[in-house]
């Protein structure tokens, strides 16, 4: 047989639990945190801008080394030449 205290929490008739309070103040919960995984956010190794600026450097530098190649050459057949 239960009954209803003015707390509304039920009370059985053969056995009634004390209340305790703690005289230290401390409280525990059986809550434990947990971690929370979040969805993982690719992000680019290279930005857009950055690919560009290297392929020009790239493009420049053969160009550049083209040029010399050339140069070498003229220079070799007019001193060959001489």
């Amino acid at each position: 047989m239960c009954r209803v205290s003015k707390n509304s929490v039920p009370e059985t008739s053969s056995f009634t639990m004390p209340m305790v309070i703690l005289r230290t103040g401390e409280l525990y919960t059986e809550i434990k945190p947990s971690l929370v995984l979040c969805k993982p956010k690719v992000l680019p190794l290279k930005s857009v801008t950055l690919e560009k600026l290297e392929r020009m450097q790239r493009e420049l530098q053969e160009a550049v080394r083209a040029q010399q190649a050339t140069a070498k050459k003229r220079y070799r057949t007019v001193w060959h030449d001489i």
